[in-house]
């Protein structure tokens, strides 16, 4: 999360995934959210920034996150994730 705070990480334009995820109370109730909104903006078809350095040691959620993109065919590339074709 401190990646996402730093000034100038997001752009006006932009979202942060997290803003979207009110804390369930456990980690395998704020995964099941988080990967489900992410799956929904995945769905959109658009690249995914990704401000964080990659690849991260101990990336907790976020390489959850990650993990996902990657098993749903995303690619990594300077920043971003695009989706599987583009």
């Amino acid at each position: 999360m401190a990646d996402l705070n730093k000034p100038g990480a997001i752009k006006p334009s932009e979202f942060k995934v997290a803003d979207l995820l009110p804390d369930m109370g456990n980690p395998k109730a704020n995964w099941k959210q988080n990967s489900g909104v992410l799956r929904q903006i995945m769905n959109e078809g658009n690249p995914i920034k990704d401000v964080s350095s990659y690849p991260m040691k101990n990336a907790g959620f976020l390489g959850a996150e990650r993990n996902l993109l990657q098993n749903k065919g995303w690619t990594y590339n300077n920043g971003y994730w695009f989706p599987p074709g583009k």
